[in-house]
């Protein structure tokens, strides 16, 4: 339970307050195997690195979590393509690509 509090932390401090370093401490305290689904530790994860202004390594990640939510049901993923859209775009914006 904590983990999944730490994550969405993770998540919030990256993607509404832009705070790379709070961020990543919450990042660093929620990892670890099997504890959360895949798409969620990469969609995290991404928006960590994109808050630490680490373009190129946040478009592998997006690409996982695009990856990871293939065999769900489309409607339960629509919210989370938006967001992985909105965040690659603002990957390559920054990367220059």
């Amino acid at each position: 339970m904590r983990s999944g509090v730490y994550m969405a932390a993770a998540y919030f401090y990256a993607r509404k307050l832009n705070d790379a370093t709070t961020a990543r401490t919450y990042f660093n305290k929620a990892e670890g195997p099997g504890v959360h689904q895949k798409s969620d530790l990469h969609i995290v994860r991404a928006a960590v690195l994109l808050a630490e202004g680490r373009s190129t390594e946040a478009l592998p990640e997006l690409d996982l979590a695009v990856a990871s939510l293939r065999n769900k049901a489309p409607s339960a993923t629509e919210p989370l393509h938006e967001d992985i859209a909105a965040m690659r775009n603002a990957a390559l914006l920054n990367s220059g690509k």
